[in-house]
């Protein structure tokens, strides 16, 4: 599910998040977690996210390694590329 600007979504696991323009340079967005306002900014500026191909099964294998659990930049950027395990998916 590609997480868009201006939208509010309910993440399993993270609570309610608004996804905004960033505020850190070279970050393509930001999410704020409504319960506490933390703010995390993910994503790579200028890179155009592809869930369902070839691209995005590598990125999905790349990251799967990494902390993905809780309310950091690695598990929104797999959540916006629709990983499940090891692969990505468009929803």
């Amino acid at each position: 599910m590609p997480l868009n600007i201006g939208q509010t979504y309910d993440l399993p696991g993270i609570g309610r998040v608004r996804i905004e323009r960033p505020t850190a340079k070279g970050k393509k967005k930001s999410a704020v977690r409504i319960s506490d306002g933390r703010r995390i900014n993910f994503g790579q500026a200028g890179e155009r996210v592809s869930p369902g191909t070839a691209r995005g099964d590598a990125f999905c294998a790349r990251s799967m390694g990494a902390n993905s659990r809780g309310f950091n930049a690695n598990t929104l950027a797999r959540i916006d590329w629709g990983c499940n395990g090891r692969k990505s998916s468009r929803s």
